[in-house]
Formats: C-alpha cells, sequence, structure tokens
C-alpha cells in the first residue's frame, strides 16, 4: 500500500471513530439533564436528526440492496481470496494487528451499524462500563485477582440491575466473553485490535435479548398465534379482538410476499380464533398495519399499497364488522392513511401520511374530507440517500385524541422535532412541543393526568398540557411506539421494537417497575377495553398476557 493510500485510510478511518462517537454520545446525552442548557440542545438536537436518518434510510436501502451487497462481497472475496488475508491482516513482534485499509473498512461498517451497539440500553451500558473499569484497572496495574474480583462484583452488581431474565443472560454472556478474551486474546492480538474487537462484540451480546425470545416466548405468555401482529383493536360489546397478520415486510411488499396478509379475529375469553378476514388481491394489495376500529366498521392503515396497478404509495381500507365482505379498497386516497385516529366528539376519522404534510380529517356522518389541518404542518425535509424533497412526515396513533381539551395531537416522523395540537373543531394548529429528538413514532395523551407522551426513536419525551413544557425524558431502546396507559394498575406500556422489549413504567414517575422481553418486531400492544388481557406480539409469534402478572 503506497504512502498516500495509507494516510487516506487513517483519515478515513478517524472520521469515522469520531462519527461513531458522536452520534452514540448524542443519543446518550440527549435523555440526560445536561441537553436542557440551551447552548447543548442546539448541538444534540441536530445531531438526533443525523442520528434517525442515518439509520431509517440505511436501513432501509440495505433491505432492498443486501443481495446486491452480499452478491459484491461474495464475488470480491472469491476474486482476492489469496491476497485478502495480506490486504487485511499483519503479524509482527508475535501478535496479530489490522492493515489501515482492514481499519477503514470495518469502522465504516461499524458506524453504518452504529444503533445496533446500544440497541439496549442496559445491556450496552454494562458492556460498555465494564470495559472501562477493565483498562482503569490496567492502567493502574492493579494485582490481577484483585482486578478481576472488582470486574466480578461489578458485572453481578448490573445482573441484580437488569429488569428481566433475557438481559441477565445477555450480561452474563459478555462476562464469560470478557473473561475468554482476556486469557487468549491479550497474548496474541495488539491491544488497539482487542479494544476494538471488544467493541464489535457488544453488537451480538446486544442482539441476544431482541433475538432469544423469538424461540423461548416470555414468561406468563400465552400462545395466541404465528407471525407478528402488528397491531390490535376491539369493537365495543363485540367479544374479539382483531389483529392484522402483513406477513411482508415495509420495504419488500410486493404481491408474491404480500398476498398471504390478513385480518383475524381472537376469542378475547378463550384466546382462540374465529375468524379470519382476506381482502387482498393482485389487483389491491400491500402490507396491512394500524388498525381502527369503530362500532360499525374497521379502517386499517395499508402501506406500500397498489391498486390496480397504481402505485398508492399508503391508504386506509375498511371493511363492515357485520359483514367483512364489504369492504373499500381506498377510504383514505393515495399517499395517506399510513397512521389513523378517530374523533369520537365529531364522529370523524383523522389520517396522515409518512411523506408528506397531509393531515386530513372523514366526516363519517357527512362523508366529506377536510385537509384544513394541513397548512399548518409543512416541514420541509431531504430523504438523505437520493436528496428527494418531502413535505413533512407525521404519525399519529389510535390514543391521540383528548377530548377533554378538544384536541389532536400529532407528531413530525421523519426529520421529526416537533409534536402539535390540532383543535378538532377549527382544525388549525394551536400549540406546539419541541421534542427535539429526530423522529417521533407516535403520540399518547393521558387525560387524566394531562399528560403528552411522545414515543421518539431512542426514548419518551413528556409534556404537562397544562403548562405545555417539557418535563421529562426517558431514555429506552430502539424504536419505541405510542404507549399504551393502565388506568386501573397505574401503568404504561412501552414498546420498544428493535429492542425486542415492552417495558412497564408508573404512571406517576415513569419508573420502570417490569418489563417484557418478548423479541425483536413489537410493534402495538393492545390493553382490552375491560383491562383484563393485554395483547402483544414479535415478529415470530403474538400472545396474551394477563397484567396482573406482569409486575411482581
Amino acid at each position: 500500500m503506497t504512502r498516500v493510500a495509507r494516510a487516506l485510510c487513517h483519515a478515513w478511518s478517524a472520521g469515522c471513530a469520531v462519527a461513531l462517537v458522536v452520534l452514540i454520545g448524542a443519543r446518550w446525552l440527549r435523555y440526560t439533564a445536561w441537553s436542557s442548557e440551551p447552548f447543548v440542545d442546539r448541538i444534540v438536537r441536530r445531531l438526533m436528526l443525523i442520528d434517525t436518518q442515518t439509520f431509517l434510510w440505511l436501513w432501509g436501502y440495505a433491505q432492498v440492496e443486501l443481495p446486491t451487497i452480499a452478491l459484491a462481497a461474495t464475488v470480491a472475496t472469491l476474486a482476492l481470496h489469496r491476497r485478502l488475508p495480506g490486504l487485511l491482516l499483519a503479524r509482527g513482534t508475535g501478535v496479530w494487528r489490522l492493515t489501515p485499509l482492514a481499519w477503514a473498512l470495518l469502522l465504516t461498517a461499524t458506524l453504518a451499524a452504529h444503533y445496533m451497539i446500544d440497541v439496549n440500553p442496559t445491556v450496552a451500558a454494562a458492556c460498555a462500563t465494564s470495559l472501562a473499569l477493565l483498562y482503569v484497572l490496567r492502567a493502574t496495574r492493579t494485582p490481577r485477582m484483585l482486578a478481576l474480583a472488582v470486574l466480578a462484583v461489578f458485572l453481578a452488581a448490573w445482573l441484580a440491575h437488569a429488569g428481566d431474565a433475557v438481559d441477565r443472560l445477555a450480561i452474563a454472556v459478555w462476562a464469560v466473553a470478557l473473561a475468554l478474551s482476556e486469557r487468549w486474546l491479550v497474548p496474541r492480538v495488539r491491544a488497539r485490535e482487542l479494544a476494538f474487537g471488544r467493541l464489535l462484540a457488544i453488537i451480538p451480546v446486544n442482539l441476544i435479548p431482541a433475538l432469544l425470545p423469538l424461540v423461548v416466548p416470555p414468561s406468563g405468555a400465552v400462545f395466541v398465534g404465528s407471525g407478528l401482529a402488528y397491531s390490535f383493536c376491539e369493537v365495543p360489546d363485540r367479544g374479539t379482538v382483531y389483529a392484522t397478520i402483513p406477513v411482508c415486510g415495509s420495504v419488500n411488499a410486493d404481491y408474491r410476499a404480500c398476498r398471504d396478509g390478513r385480518i383475524v379475529e381472537y376469542d378475547i375469553a378463550t384466546k382462540r380464533l374465529v375468524a379470519t378476514h382476506r381482502f387482498l388481491s393482485p389487483e389491491f394489495y400491500g402490507r396491512l398495519e394500524l388498525l381502527l376500529c369503530l362500532r360499525d366498521e374497521v379502517q386499517v392503515g395499508v402501506q406500500a399499497t397498489v391498486y390496480k396497478n397504481q402505485m398508492m404509495i399508503q391508504t386506509a381500507m375498511s371493511f363492515a364488522v357485520a359483514d367483512p365482505t364489504r369492504f373499500t379498497p381506498i377510504v383514505a386516497g393515495r399517499e395517506l392513511g399510513s397512521a389513523l385516529t378517530y374523533d369520537a366528539a365529531h364522529d370523524a376519522v383523522f389520517y396522515v401520511s409518512e411523506f408528506n404534510n397531509l393531515l386530513v380529517r372523514y366526516d363519517r356522518a357527512t362523508h366529506q374530507f377536510d385537509d384544513t389541518a394541513s397548512q399548518d404542518l409543512i416541514n420541509p425535509w431531504h430523504e438523505p440517500i437520493t436528496l428527494q424533497p418531502f413535505g413533512g412526515s407525521y404519525s399519529v396513533a389510535p390514543q391521540s385524541v383528548h377530548l377533554g381539551r378538544n384536541r389532536l395531537y400529532v407528531t413530525e416522523w421523519m426529520s421529526g422535532q416537533f409534536a402539535h395540537a390540532i383543535d378538532l373543531t377549527t382544525l388549525r394548529k394551536v400549540a406546539s412541543y419541541d421534542m427535539g429528538s429526530g423522529a417521533g413514532l407516535g403520540v399518547s395523551v393521558d387525560p387524566e393526568r394531562d399528560r403528552l407522551f411522545v414515543s421518539s426513536l431512542w426514548g419518551l419525551e413528556v409534556f404537562d398540557l397544562k403548562t405545555d413544557a417539557l418535563v421529562m425524558r426517558k431514555r429506552l431502546g430502539l424504536g419505541n411506539r405510542p404507549l399504551v396507559i393502565d388506568a386501573a394498575r397505574n401503568r404504561l406500556y412501552v414498546s420498544s421494537m428493535v429492542e425486542g422489549k415492552i417495558r412497564i413504567l408508573d404512571r406517576d414517575t415513569l419508573a420502570v417497575v417490569g418489563q417484557i422481553p418478548i423479541g425483536i418486531g413489537s410493534r402495538f400492544p393492545y390493553l382490552t377495553r375491560d383491562g383484563r388481557t393485554l395483547f402483544a406480539s414479535s415478529a415470530a409469534a403474538h400472545y396474551a398476557f394477563d397484567p396482573d402478572r406482569l409486575v411482581n
């Protein structure tokens, strides 16, 4: 390798390392008291936008291009198989080290997958702090046995702190991996490479709590059905719960992948399947997602919709409760309906879009659409890969309406920094809430406590609606969905999709009082109207839980 090439590799590696530290540091800093300082807030809020965009779009494009990337990597490996070890590894003075090219490639890959380092904040913190402690003990030349004892006590404290058995297992695996690396790798690998290898090892350890529950169901779970149930809803006095089974993914959603998508009904008392409703065909298909149950009809958000060979992007469909064969494929229109909610006082449904500023009200009595609110929600942004411009991106949830205040709450989704309150009568924006988290996945209102909860990519922002002030930020896992309020038990349930966890929070203090390690893919948990059953799902299966047995 020439001197110039070596210098370029070093410069690129340094840039990647700095970016990695800044992105991970920003999302941890955001959920501390320090980020409330105006100067810090101005910097961190911009970094949170970059953080969310690098996650969302790199992940999305990777899903589409993964076969091409894998093929290119395979071809390159085969073509260079004889030279590859020499290009990536070198050995001197009895220890292995990475070449500048290897450092550049590995740091690039690590930066692209930066979100995987702290998918699970408990496990990531245990790994990172134990690594820091290990290097402090080594730097101070602490006697070996004493250092091991200190590290063992430290990791035991993390085991006691962990919120569930799966997190504890992951921390135990990390302790074993750390011990083995200390025993076998310290004499054979240069210190810099060893430190980086340990950093990379945090990724698979982080994924243990997300993936293991897909094979071993969580404690107390009653199996209801196989596959992801994206969302649930319940028609009053019917005795059943509806669930969307999308089958296909959100990125690859052609007819072949989605054709088995369906909506099912389960008897709430017995948890048994009582009906299956199929609506998709070569003429109309997409990914079935968010459900909204009304007394006489059910509406469903449909992602990546194709209708009569036209790409609708997003829409909502509906079917009659009394006769599901009577269904309307396109209720909301093109590029509208990715999320929806209901205003019971005015018998109206609201629809929003992920890729524009539309917030449209549908009056069920007059069958009229009104997009007055859209004029207040223009928020231009650019998709960072192709630089395609968009006018906004919004999300709502079934629990986004506060009838006592006559308001609907929406949050900016992609490139999001604010949530907004919309007057249900005038349909104009009347208040805004600076969440500054980079992406709001949904909003929930607690009318009794007069609180607004914004679920963001990395945590939860809480606003007091009496003063419209931000009262708390809480760091959670990755991909947090709108929370569910359990008023009878004074609890909140928050699902972290990528982390694969449902946290149970105290309704007043927001302290974590329990966890359900359900597995990666969890979307919208649902507490039945009588409060006796919590339905939830992972990517592998959906379950029912007795809420009274979830907290010891």
